[in-house]
């Protein structure tokens, strides 16, 4: 009787280790589904970003305009894209890296000329972080 009682304990046990593996590992697969979903929107957000520049150096008037709507300090030498960042994501680490990105993006001419989108762009590249460690160390957004 106690043997059986300590194989019926051992199954159970093992049972309830097994779902509790497989019940998280159901969360995980969630969790990367959203994390994926939430990565293609900053990427349809930063590729409007990105069009949104484009759209700003066409003309030294609109950039003009852009630039006095700027609610925050910054200096004479900083480019567009960081200024884009700032506005959209706050003054914090993570505008810089997109201005970055933007940036990238922006010298290669992405979006433009048949080039691809900046969103398929970033999911073939490793995502923002993929396109900021492949980028030259002498080129800065």
């Amino acid at each position: 009787m106690v043997l059986e009682n300590a194989i019926n304990t051992s199954i159970d046990v093992t049972n309830s280790v097994t779902e509790a593996v497989q019940k998280l590992k159901s969360e995980y697969e969630i969790w990367q589904k959203h994390q994926k979903d939430s990565d293609n929107m900053l990427y349809v957000l930063l590729e409007n970003c990105l069009e949104f520049y484009y759209f700003l150096r066409q003309n030294e008037q609109y950039e003009s305009a852009f630039k006095s709507t700027c609610q925050f300090k910054w200096n004479g030498k900083a480019k567009v894209t960081q200024l884009i960042a700032k506005s959209i994501f706050g003054d914090n680490k993570r505008a810089s890296v997109y201005a970055r990105a933007i940036e990238a993006a922006a010298l290669q001419k992405i979006g433009k000329d048949g080039q691809a989108s900046m969103l398929a762009w970033l999911q073939s590249n490793g995502g923002v972080n993929g396109v900021i460690r492949s980028q030259n160390p002498n080129k800065s957004a």
